[in-house]
């Protein structure tokens, strides 16, 4: 992935890391890459203004060719 963007309920909410440290993950689960992959992102409720009940973390994936993947549609990147 070259970048993964966060909506929240349709609101761009900013980009996720990519690839951060999870020595917590390899520590348990034998994954390549490790300890760096997958992504992250921190959203405060408070911030984003969320009332309480079910919502919407759509994800906006780009690869390193520029292969996209946006909600609603389901895809594989490679």
């Amino acid at each position: 992935m070259s970048s993964v963007g966060v909506l929240l309920d349709g609101v761009f909410q900013g980009n996720a890391t990519i690839n951060p440290a999870r020595a917590d993950v390899c520590a348990v689960e034998r994954v390549p890459g490790c300890p760096f992959f997958g992504f992250s992102r921190v959203i405060d409720p408070g911030v984003a203004n969320l009332a309480p009940g079910p919502h919407e973390l759509p994800l906006r994936a780009v690869n390193a060719k520029g292969g996209r993947c946006f909600p609603p549609s389901r895809c594989g990147l490679r």
